[in-house]
């Protein structure tokens, strides 16, 4: 019986290093990915799998955080003069947010968090590595699927099955 399957010596220690799957079987991929997302029409779109995302800026909320803002509304329209109702639920919020903690769909944008600082976002995944410096006035979509991490205020990091991300700037 054959250890290595169908795998030469060289596949094997490409495998096993990695090497592999960013190779041939990345390249295969990525071009199946492009045609699937050529037929949507949806240009300059990146992809990546299995990957470490991380992102600094004005970042938008997960799903779950909307029935929370709703509450914390409501309770500072109904109890206007009780000022920390509001801040009950924008605790609540950002505990949720520092519990890492697996997400289905999580929309993200991210834009330059103040005056004098710059947004950031960077992946790092089976289908490569991409660094988006984010300046006033531009932002970074993405959609991640089975985001895993943290997110403190102006910083996320974690890693994420799937992700899809573009980067919009001035024109």
């Amino acid at each position: 019986m054959d250890l290595l399957g169908n795998l030469s010596i060289k596949e094997a220690k490409e495998l096993i290093t990695g090497e592999y799957l960013r190779g041939v079987r990345s390249d295969l991929e990525t071009q199946r990915m492009k045609i699937i997302l050529k037929s949507f029409e949806i240009d300059d779109l990146k992809i990546n799998g299995i990957c470490y995302f991380e992102a600094y800026g004005g970042i938008g909320y997960f799903p779950w955080n909307i029935p929370l803002f709703i509450a914390g509304y409501i309770a500072a329209i109904l109890f206007p003069n009780i000022w920390f109702i509001e801040a009950f639920f924008d605790w609540i919020i950002i505990l949720l947010n520092i519990i890492p903690h697996p997400t289905t769909v999580g929309y993200w944008k991210i834009i330059k968090p103040g005056p004098f600082s710059y947004g950031n976002v960077y992946v790092n995944g089976l289908l490569g590595e991409d660094n988006i410096i984010v300046k006033g006035g531009e932002y970074v979509k993405a959609i991640t699927i089975g985001f895993t991490g943290i997110q403190i205020f102006w910083f996320a990091i974690g890693f994420c099955p799937f992700i899809a991300y573009k980067h919009f700037s001035k024109s």
